[in-house]
C-alpha cells in the first residue's frame, strides 16, 4: 500500500520547519553572564567630587573633594569593592 501523497508532502514540510528552528553551531550566540562587565573599573583612580551642601533647599553652596579611589576584585572576580 502506498502512502498518501499529501501526507508525505506535509511530513517533508514539518521536517523542514524543525530543522530551521535549530540554530547551527557556527551561528549560535555566545552566552554572556556579565561577570566581567565592570572589570575596567579595577585599579586606583584619582577622583574629584562636587556635591551640593544643602540639596532641595535652594542652596547654591557646593563642596568639592579630591581623593583616591581603589577598586578591588572580590568573590573570585565576580564582584568589586570600592574603598
Amino acid at each position: 500500500m502506498r502512502p498518501c501523497r499529501r501526507h508525505a508532502i506535509s511530513e517533508g514540510f514539518a521536517q523542514d520547519k524543525r530543522d530551521a528552528a535549530k540554530p547551527s553551531p557556527a551561528h549560535a550566540p555566545a552566552v554572556r553572564d556579565g561577570q566581567h562587565d565592570f572589570d575596567f573599573e579595577i585599579g586606583t583612580w584619582k577622583t574629584h567630587l562636587k556635591r551640593l551642601l544643602h540639596p532641595l533647599t535652594g542652596s547654591t553652596t557646593w563642596v568639592e573633594y579630591d581623593g583616591t579611589t581603589v577598586v578591588r576584585k572580590v568573590w573570585d572576580g565576580r564582584a568589586n569593592i570600592l574603598s
